[in-house]
């Protein structure tokens, strides 16, 4: 699977930039000159790149994604100025919105002017639309009538706050979890399924659960495999289902999506080894599934309200 990143290249003009900056002279020195790209990472169904972009660009001509894209504000505030197809819609851009654009989208022209003093970050996230079609088609709808309708400034709270959570993720940890993205990235494409189809349809609701025998069989797993990389469709097919309707059933079951179960069990399973064994905490990070000993502290922390050195200090002697 291929994705394309932010292959369009944004122009500095200084000229409107000095006047600009007359106005917002607080940015004068701190705003960079051209698109720049800060992190990025990549999984089958996903990618995820972050910008430090230009406080001013001039009129440019770009070219739609080959993937369905999601692009936010996380900080700054721009007036955006859009024309395509002789159609000109300008806008304020601020955190909290997605704007949607898709394959289909016509080449178009744009260019932006910050309106605050605050350096302006963006996150890109691609997800195919091959994603979008076996998503519907689980769910018991045709896919040949999904088609997403684009949009900017979307006030959608559920699908802003999904891809808000996946760019801090990338931004501050060195490698996420692949159960984590898995089912962040199942997310994302139900609620674009749900909330910005062309033709208006609502997923079933299934309200089935999942058996004691078969969460059991879940909760096994998971605990033979804390030191593994675990995924959404290994866990699915356990319980012959499809990773789309395991996520709901699993949540409407445990009341945790299977992310947050596996964190779970990881943070249990890590409090045993740092309280009753000889091991270092990088070694305990590396037992329970973590490479970076830093991220597993910081998880470790956010979980549990100690830190794993903490621990280890109590250790009897």
């Amino acid at each position: 699977m291929t994705f394309s990143g932010n292959a369009n290249t944004l122009r500095y003009d200084d000229q409107a930039a000095k006047s600009h900056r007359q106005a917002h002279h607080a940015t004068a020195e701190t705003s960079p000159r051209q698109t720049s790209l800060l992190h990025e990472q990549r999984w089958p169904q996903l990618a995820v790149q972050l910008f430090a972009e230009p406080a001013y660009i001039e009129p440019s001509n770009l070219l739609p994604p080959s993937q369905l894209r999601l692009m936010l504000l996380l900080s700054g505030s721009t007036r955006m100025q859009v024309r395509s197809q002789g159609r000109t819609l300008t806008y304020t851009s601020r955190p909290g919105t997605v704007k949607l654009t898709t394959p289909h989208h016509q080449p178009y022209e744009m260019h932006w002017s910050t309106l605050t003093a605050d350096p302006i970050r963006t996150a890109h996230l691609y997800l195919p639309p091959t994603l979008l079609a076996r998503t519907a088609e689980t769910a018991g709808l045709d896919p040949s009538r999904v088609e997403l309708a684009e949009g900017c400034n979307i006030p959608d709270g559920l699908l802003y706050h999904l891809s808000y959570t996946l760019a801090q993720e990338v931004a501050t940890a060195p490698g996420l979890d692949r159960l984590f993205v898995e089912s962040a990235t199942q997310l994302l494409a139900a609620q674009l399924l749900r909330r910005h189809c062309a033709f208006s349809h609502e997923l079933p609701d299934r309200r089935g659960k999942l058996t004691a025998a078969q969460l059991q069989r879940v909760r096994d797993y998971v605990q033979a495999h804390l030191g593994d990389v675990v995924r959404l469709e290994e866990l699915a097919a356990l319980v012959f289902l499809s990773p789309y309707h395991f996520c709901r059933v699993f949540k409407r079951t445990s009341g945790l999506t299977p992310s947050q179960f596996l964190i779970n069990e990881r943070m249990v399973r890590a409090t045993e080894l740092l309280r009753n064994s000889d091991l270092s905490v990088k070694q305990v990070a590396a037992a329970v599934g973590y490479s970076s000993h830093a991220h597993f502290t910081q998880l470790y922390a956010r979980h549990t309200g100690q830190l794993p050195v903490d621990i280890t200090r109590k250790r009897p002697a």
